[in-house]
């Protein structure tokens, strides 16, 4: 064997020592976001305590995010459109799930970003409900986009779990961890 199908092994032996469901690394287009959508929310094996529409809202707002906002992006061809490249993994272990996605940021972003993170994390629900209708009211008002409810409504749906790491090396990236707790039975 090489070093590319030794290396490959290696990792592939490492995602199944930690239940990786599902791991995908490439371009966030929306015909794969899509599909890989799908896959979560009808196909995966899950623990039956797992709630798929709530993981499946996650993953679609993460994958959105690298989508639109990684630093590395390429040209649709089909399309014609720009969509970002970056990884996303599903792991699972006896209790959680843990919904990662890992993307290039710019630096000038990097500050921001992290810093609306930790604010959310502060947040009990009621406050990230009135948080997510205040950028709700300032995008109306100012005729925005999305209106930065994506990490709020992630924060939401994952009883405040989200975690990020800043890994620098020639460029900056962003892993984004939604941790989802599985319901218990009473």
């Amino acid at each position: 064997m090489n070093l590319v199908t030794d290396t490959f092994f290696e990792q592939k032996f490492n995602l199944q020592q930690y239940s990786t469901l599902l791991f995908y690394k490439g371009i966030f287009s929306y015909p794969i976001i899509v599909e890989l959508s799908s896959h979560i929310r009808y196909d995966l094996h899950l623990d039956a305590n797992i709630n798929r529409e709530k993981l499946f809202a996650i993953f679609v707002e993460l994958a959105q995010n690298v989508g639109s906002y990684s630093q590395e992006q390429t040209l649709m061809q089909s399309n014609k459109k720009k969509a970002g490249i970056g990884l996303f993994s599903l792991i699972e272990d006896h209790q959680f799930l843990y919904l990662n996605t890992i993307n290039a940021v710019q630096k000038e972003r990097v500050n921001d970003v992290t810093d609306r993170i930790e604010q959310i994390n502060l947040l009990d629900r009621s406050a990230l409900r009135k948080l997510k209708m205040n950028f709700r009211e300032e995008a109306i008002d100012t005729k925005k986009g999305s209106g930065n409810i994506g990490l709020v409504e992630v924060a939401l749906k994952s009883a405040n779990q989200i975690h990020f790491h800043k890994l620098e090396n020639e460029k900056i990236y962003l892993a984004i961890t939604a941790k989802i707790t599985k319901q218990q039975h009473l």
